[in-house]
């Protein structure tokens, strides 16, 4: 496949059209916030990105030839109301509950970005500390997530638009 053949909508969907497209306004002015970085240096990486579709079986063959890696398993998870696959570090959601929020957020915008989670080594703490620092959690207690972990999210009203999920793996941080 072409380079260019990539940046087609109907290849990623959920590709901006335009760096201008309107975001969400933050409800406060992050700088009020932060934190002195050389006090509170960056200690958690990128987990993995997820973004919602109208078919995992599609989207995933997509990232495998995007990535190289081979689709995980799909998971239900049914309190969330959708299915989930991992291809590496892309998360792939694909609601069955009409009514549930990621079904929401594809009705609304169709197949896109969806939030971006951080690894944590303890999701509790994390969140509390984010929490007294202003953020806006979604999540006030942790919760089941994918491959037996804890997860909580944080409000895109506080985040600068993103949607933000702290994971907390079942393996530790430096456990293969």
């Amino acid at each position: 496949m072409e380079a260019e053949a990539l940046h087609r909508p109907s290849l990623l969907p959920w590709f901006p059209q335009s760096i201008t497209e309107s975001r969400p306004v933050m409800e406060s002015d992050p700088a009020e916030r932060l934190v002195d970085p050389s006090s509170n240096p960056l200690r958690y990486p990128v987990d993995h990105v997820g973004i919602a579709v109208h078919s995992i079986e599609e989207a995933a063959a997509l990232f495998e030839n995007l990535t190289g890696e081979r689709a995980s398993p799909r998971q239900s998870l049914p309190d969330l109301g959708i299915d989930v696959c991992f291809v590496g570090a892309v998360e792939l959601l694909e609601p069955h509950d009409r009514g549930g929020a990621v079904a929401r957020f594809l009705e609304a915008g169709g197949s896109n970005l969806h939030h971006v989670a951080f690894r944590v080594e303890d999701v509790r703490v994390e969140l509390d500390r984010l929490t007294a620092a202003g953020f806006r959690p979604i999540d006030r207690v942790p919760r089941p997530g994918a491959h037996g972990g804890l997860v909580a999210f944080l409000h895109p009203k506080g985040t600068g638009g993103a949607l933000v999920e702290l994971v907390e793996r079942a393996r530790p941080l430096n456990a293969p």
